[in-house]
């Protein structure tokens, strides 16, 4: 199984199936099957997708992308990037890059 150039992150969705990785390089987010081990797909998203990571009900991934401060949501029904969540005004190319994500429960 080959994931892209160079494969940085890695999150697999609830259910086990897909695994979904973030390739700096193609700047791209492969989705591989865990039935077959294959790469079923490619995503593309903003620049240098640094992290990765999927949402608690496994809708969608979250991709942090480093050259832009940015984050990229995918809808896991779709493989297809359904939104993208600007740095804010401080970001910049890698100054604010979106190194880690992380979804837990909110507090009532």
């Amino acid at each position: 199984m080959a994931a892209g150039a160079e494969p940085y992150s890695v999150t697999i969705t609830p259910n086990g199936s897909p695994v979904y990785v973030a390739d700096q390089n193609s700047n791209s987010v492969d989705v591989i099957s865990t039935a077959t081990g294959r790469v079923t797909g490619s995503i593309a998203v903003q620049g240098l997708p640094m992290s990765i990571a999927a949402t608690p009900d496994g809708s969608q991934v979250w991709v942090g992308n480093g050259y832009t401060g940015s984050i990229s949501v995918i809808s896991t029904a779709t493989n297809a990037v359904t939104d993208t969540i600007s740095g804010g005004g401080q970001a910049t190319a890698l100054n604010s890059a979106t190194t880690a994500i992380a979804f837990g429960p909110v507090a009532p």
